[in-house]
């Protein structure tokens, strides 16, 4: 009954929209985190630096959990998600610019 009402179906489209993007970004940095390190730091890097690279990166992906999860309170959600969208965004397009 709750779908029915136009507003909580465009909620849902809504946040269904945004984790779409979200798992598209994730997911698709996590399945080619190879290539796109072999393509920015060389074919000659060894498997062990390729390791702690995709290591550190997995790092930067916690630190921001936290480092969102201690902002959520003074921003709310709606705006850190938002913002958070458009940042990652921001980096995607640098990264595609200069790749």
């Amino acid at each position: 009954e709750s779908l029915g009402r136009p507003r909580h179906r465009w909620t849902l489209i809504g946040t269904a929209g945004v984790w779409f993007f979200f798992d598209v970004a994730f997911y698709g940095t996590v399945i080619f985190s190879p290539m796109i390190q072999t393509a920015v730091f060389g074919e000659e890097a060894s498997l062990t630096s390729l390791c702690l690279r995709a290591g550190a990166m997995s790092f930067l992906g916690i630190l921001g959990t936290v480092v969102g999860l201690c902002v959520l309170p003074r921003v709310g959600p709606k705006a850190l998600a938002t913002n958070g969208l458009w940042v990652a965004a921001a980096l995607f397009a640098a990264f595609a610019v200069v790749y």
